[in-house]
């Protein structure tokens, strides 16, 4: 037979395994915060329920299509009140995710200005890559990339001399992309 077990949270030990009890004078409990269970998707598009359903991680995102020679590439840049923008994207030449800060480079982004690259863009037919580059103009001092090439796991002891590095340099400018 099973009992089931019953814990009392106005127990002073139960308070104090907490992490205080407010009994104590001047003891201050510990805010807890329920994650699963609270709230459902306020969207209402999925059953999900708990905190994660109301927090959007692409909030401030905006996609911009810049080309660069013959490649189209899919520029994501966030802005956010308060904050400089920050824009992220793959390196055309070793394929890894970089990231430029606004405060450490000048970025200069116009959401709502048509794409000025859109003609190149909407050549290839594709329609969702016309969508997606119709909007937003952006331009970016030069840059360079710092990852390394090849996807060889790093050796313990090994001497690196800064010859496997990508160090692919651009700068982007009205949404097109050159060499820096």
């Amino acid at each position: 037979m099973t009992s089931s077990l019953n814990v009392s949270l106005e127990d002073p030990g139960v308070q104090k395994m907490l992490g205080g009890s407010s009994l104590a004078p001047g003891n201050r409990a510990r805010s807890l915060v329920q994650i699963a269970g609270d709230v459902p998707d306020p969207t209402g598009q999925t059953n999900h329920r708990g905190r994660m359903s109301q927090l959007s991680l692409a909030g401030g995102k905006h996609e911009v299509v810049v080309v660069y020679k013959d490649a189209f590439m899919t520029v994501d840049v966030y802005l956010l009140d308060g904050q400089a923008p920050e824009v992220h994207l793959i390196c055309p030449r070793c394929h890894k995710a970089s990231r430029i800060a606004g405060d450490r480079k000048a970025i200069d982004f116009e959401p709502a200005r048509a794409n000025p690259a859109w003609s190149d863009i909407a050549a290839t037919g594709d329609p969702v890559l016309a969508e997606t580059g119709r909007m937003g103009r952006l331009s970016i001092e030069p840059f360079e990339c710092a990852w390394e090439i090849g996807g060889d796991q790093h050796v313990a002891g090994g001497v690196h001399t800064g010859v496997s590095l990508c160090r692919l340099q651009l700068a982007i400018d009205n949404s097109r992309a050159r060499d820096a």
